[in-house]
């Protein structure tokens, strides 16, 4: 049972190290479209701002 534990434990650990190797790969080099995206998005909000 112990042995369980240790390997549930050490798969929980993991996980939750690649979620944050994720998080930091996106932080540090998001990809192209998320940057198109985020500035297509930007723009339509200023164009909804100053049209109103």
């Amino acid at each position: 049972m112990r042995f369980v534990v240790k390997i549930v434990k050490w798969l929980l650990g993991l996980i939750v190290l690649a979620v944050a190797a994720l998080f930091a790969w996106l932080y540090i080099a998001p990809p192209e479209l998320i940057r198109v995206g985020s500035g297509y998005s930007a723009k339509i909000v200023c164009s909804n701002v100053f049209i109103a």
